[in-house]
């Protein structure tokens, strides 16, 4: 990952007093090969005495490059002294370059043996890229010196395109205004739309959906929040519904090889609640530790004996930090835990279960000021990431349980000036 970034402070222009730019590139390649076996498996009625007992033997590769490239651009002015105008735009653009290859065979018994029944390296998610533009203006008001209002507004512009002439392609854009309350928006990924093949445990068969509509939903907030020279104290309680939530599901129908078909669809009323707790100490001598805390709750308002698993129950930060004076260096050690994540839909045989784990993952960081001169300022950092080598997966088709990665080492040059 490469990032380049500009920072100016106390500019006094007509159009701004900050001005704050970055661009970034990544790249992010992934092998993942699985070998499952399902033994003793009824090859007909159960009940007929005759069924011969077969062995299904599943092996799927997948290589996944995904390139990024993208910027933001953010700009503030403070206007009659009490009104703070922040203004800017985003842009992303990934690239996703994808191979996979599935073989199902059967173990019968002798004196028939293995016998393959399928084979196909279609790609999984076809090659194809993903865009998002975005711009934004928001206004701090300060009404009093202890009451403000925040108003705001976005437009959105998400498209989604397939390489090769397959005529998958989709834009979407929406505008959003804010206040006490905010609407939010969520264009379907690559994976929720064009993801067509078995899943990765070859347990499924996952469709593609190209006509997903994208996600909004009305957010309320509430919270209170206290500072001082050494505690920074916050607690929200929060309140989202939205309107044609993206879930996997099943569509009660099977492929050639008698999988079962899954594919993302569009739910039309959900609800989330819950609470978030922040805290962080200061200490002299450079000393600081935090932590948070979240607990969410989520139904399908529409019919509440349906589940949603869509994220963790609870979830715990903290960290303890050092940092010398002067900023010459410092050293933090941080620690995540998330608590079960229970699995909506469930895949009969998933070498996961009906309950995604509780995990934990520490983390090793820290960084060195090499250069100051003036507001030019030139920082090297390292971070070791997943230090126990932990096997997890949280993101949106962790369904079929592909893991993130596991301990690595992350470098960054940090320039500012």
């Amino acid at each position: 990952k490469i990032t380049v970034g500009y920072q100016g402070r106390g500019l006094g222009l007509p159009f701004a007093d900050r001005f704050d730019a970055v661009g970034y590139y990544q790249d992010n390649e992934r092998r993942f090969n699985l070998d499952v076996l399902v033994p003793d498996v009824p090859f007909g009625d159960p009940r007929d005495p005759a069924t011969p007992f077969v062995d299904i033997r599943t092996f799927s590769t997948n290589f996944t490059d995904l390139s990024t490239v993208g910027t933001r651009i953010e700009a503030s002015k403070l206007i009659g002294g009490r009104v703070m105008l922040t203004y800017g735009a985003d842009f992303f653009n990934d690239d996703s370059n994808n191979n996979d290859s599935n073989l199902v065979e059967f173990g019968f018994p002798e004196p028939v043996g293995t016998v393959p029944v399928s084979a196909d390296t279609t790609a999984s998610v076809p090659n194809g890229s993903l865009q998002s533009l975005g711009v934004f203006v928001q206004g701090d008001i300060q009404i009093t010196d202890r009451a403000s209002l925040i108003l705001g507004a976005r437009f959105q512009n998400v498209h989604a395109e397939a390489d090769g002439g397959l005529g998958l392609s989709d834009t979407d854009r929406t505008m959003a205004a804010l206040a006490s309350v905010g609407r939010a928006f969520r264009a379907p990924n690559l994976v929720e739309r064009f993801f067509n093949g078995p899943t990765p445990e070859g347990l499924a068969f996952q469709a593609a959906n190209p006509n997903l509509e994208p996600e909004t939903s009305l957010n309320v907030d509430f919270g209170l929040r206290y500072r001082d020279r050494i505690f920074n104290l916050e607690g929200f309680v929060f309140r989202n519904e939205i309107r044609d939530g993206i879930r996997i599901a099943p569509t009660n129908d099977t492929t050639e090889s008698g999988l079962p078909i899954f594919q993302d669809v569009n739910i039309e009323k959900l609800r989330f609640w819950g609470v978030e707790l922040s805290g962080d100490v200061r200490l002299p001598a450079g000393v600081s530790f935090g932590g948070t805390y979240t607990y969410q709750n989520s139904k399908d308002v529409l019919d509440e004996n349906n589940p949603v698993g869509d994220s963790f129950d609870e979830k715990i930060t903290g960290h303890a930090r050092y940092t010398y004076p002067g900023d010459r260096f410092w050293v933090e050690y941080a620690v995540r835990r998330n608590g079960e994540r229970k699995e909506a839909e469930l895949l009969i045989g998933n070498p996961v279960g009906d309950v995604f784990p509780a995990f934990t993952v520490h983390t090793i960081r820290g960084g060195v000021t090499v250069f100051r001169r003036g507001p030019h300022v030139q920082r090297l950092g390292i971070a070791v990431n997943n230090l126990t080598d932990e096997l997890y997966a949280e993101f949106a088709n962790a369904g079929f349980f592909r893991p993130e990665p596991g301990r690595r080492v992350i470098l960054t040059w940090d320039m500012s000036f």
